[in-house]
């Protein structure tokens, strides 16, 4: 684990294009967890959500999984792109 977060968090500071998308990566798939949490964590709590907050709640959840998709294979391409094949 501590040998990923250093080369991110220099890289993150440095503003390079890969840890950028990679910390982007890692702060919407923490997002998508907590909005996934939210209809249980209030039913637990006695608290109904209307049929809206639900779909709202599911369509935030599918977005954020669609977009974690999208980051995965925006961080290969760059990764590709910036630091090419070694031979």
């Amino acid at each position: 684990f501590a040998r990923y977060i250093k080369p991110l968090v220099k890289g993150f500071l440095r503003f390079e294009p890969v840890a950028w998308t990679m910390a982007t990566f890692g702060a919407v798939s923490t997002a998508v967890i907590v909005i996934d949490r939210i209809p249980s964590k209030l039913r637990k709590a006695g608290i109904d959500l209307s049929d809206s907050a639900v779909a709202l709640v599911k369509t935030l959840e599918e977005g954020g999984e669609t977009v974690m998709a999208l980051l995965a294979l925006l961080a290969i391409l760059q990764s590709h792109l910036i630091f090419g094949r070694r031979d």
